[in-house]
């Protein structure tokens, strides 16, 4: 072989050679990116699964803050259910056992659209038959302390479960609701049941 075919057949070679380099070259470059598309995959997953936890763990945070502190009514017996004319007159009082102040304490419709005549919702009839006799007696409520007021009902004998709603806020004026239910039975006793309920404060409208 002259030396001409042999330069030939060299630069042959470096050509191949270099066609390979720039082909691994290439692959390796592709692998690289394509790994560090799978980390960052990874990476955003981890830390959206991150965020998740935090935004879950702050809100849990917050709301047990927020439940510890807050304005809480349960509905407390302490007096008897009487007889005025042919009505039935039914104190109820609520006791704030919260440890925050409720302000703007008020009674609110059953209904969207109901009227003065929707505050109270009665078991086993279509229509109400509970109107607010004496309505509240204050609109705050310290820890402790309670509010009161009455509701009246034509004369019967008949078991009645009653159900009424509060809205309340609390001094950082975020707004709740909780609702109330109460059996009696008058024929049998002037006393409100101890079947009777409370439920948690539901907030309503949140100050950021």
């Amino acid at each position: 072989m002259n030396s001409e075919a042999t330069t030939i057949l060299i630069a042959i070679f470096s050509l191949v050679i270099s066609l390979l380099s720039v082909v691994i070259a290439r692959k390796s470059l592709k692998n690289r990116q394509l790994n560090n598309t799978k980390t960052l995959d990874m990476q955003n997953k981890v830390f959206q699964e991150q965020l998740m936890q935090f935004e879950t763990s702050y809100a849990q945070n917050r709301l047990a803050d927020r439940a510890a502190y807050i304005p809480f009514f349960m509905l407390k017996v302490d007096q008897d259910i009487y007889r005025k004319d042919d009505l039935l007159i039914i104190p109820i009082k609520l006791i704030n056992v919260g440890r925050e102040t409720a302000v703007n304490i008020s009674l609110i419709t059953i209904h969207e659209k109901g009227g003065l005549e929707d505050y109270f919702k009665t078991s086993h009839t279509d229509k109400n038959i509970h109107f607010v006799h004496d309505y509240l007696n204050e609109l705050y409520a310290e820890p402790k302390g309670t509010v009161s007021f009455s509701a009246h009902c034509e004369m019967h004998d008949t078991v009645y479960e009653v159900t009424f709603k509060v809205q309340f806020c609390d001094l950082l004026r975020r707004k709740y609701q909780q609702e109330f239910r109460f059996l009696y039975w008058f024929a049998q006793s002037p006393r409100i049941s101890r079947n009777k309920s409370s439920s948690h404060p539901e907030l309503m409208d949140d100050v950021v």
